[in-house]
């Protein structure tokens, strides 16, 4: 993950990803029913289509909600989709498909936002949004793979899910990110003490 500064604010970039054992059309397709997202995401709480080309995000970030409607500005069906927010947290970003082989999609995520307030900030610089992503994207592909029609080598794709799910660092105990919170207290104090100073002005 990388960052810059742009007017004060600090952005930063997240790039993950991920195989899925089913052909582009599927995973492109599960990606558009972007309605069903939280019945498998644990981190997505709601989302609701607000318009043709808009929709409406309140997301479980290191236990803070975060929401932001997001515009479809681009959309080029089983190749990417692209969009900004236009209110709420700020981010934008582009999901691609790719055609991997044998009938396989790889699917490459690239996000930037710029989070607000210093606990968010400090949460970023921890890489609590990397992981939340890292998880949504296990779930998408176990929800996409599990729709899939048998066929498949169901060992290899095990394998495979069982690797990102320990990827997706989940807390063993509740299956979820730890909090920003539980992070921060983790984190060595002289992280702290820097991040305090930046948001303070001080260099």
């Amino acid at each position: 993950m990388s960052s810059q500064n742009s007017n004060r604010s600090r952005r930063f970039q997240l790039d993950e990803s991920i195989e899925i054992d089913a052909e582009v059309s599927a995973a492109f397709a599960a990606w558009t029913r972007i309605e069903d997202f939280p019945t498998f995401m644990r981190c997505i709480r709601r989302t609701k289509r607000v318009g043709e080309h808009t929709v409406l995000w309140d997301v479980d970030i290191g236990g803070r909600q975060v929401v932001w409607e997001a515009r479809i500005v681009e959309c080029v069906p089983g190749k990417r989709i692209r969009w900004e927010s236009h209110f709420g947290a700020k981010n934008r970003g582009e999901v691609r498909f790719e055609c991997g082989p044998d009938s396989r999609t790889r699917l490459h995520v690239e996000i930037e936002f710029e989070p607000r307030g210093l606990l968010e900030n400090i949460g970023a610089r921890l890489g609590i949004p990397g992981l939340h992503v890292r998880q949504a994207l296990a779930h998408f592909r176990r929800h996409v793979e599990d729709a899939h029609p048998p066929g498949r080598d169901e060992s290899r794709s095990k394998a495979r899910r069982d690797a990102d799910d320990a990827r997706a660092a989940l807390d063993p105990e509740h299956g979820r990110v730890e909090s920003t919170e539980s992070r921060v207290q983790e984190a060595q104090p002289w992280v702290r003490d820097r991040l305090n100073a930046e948001a303070s002005g001080v260099s």
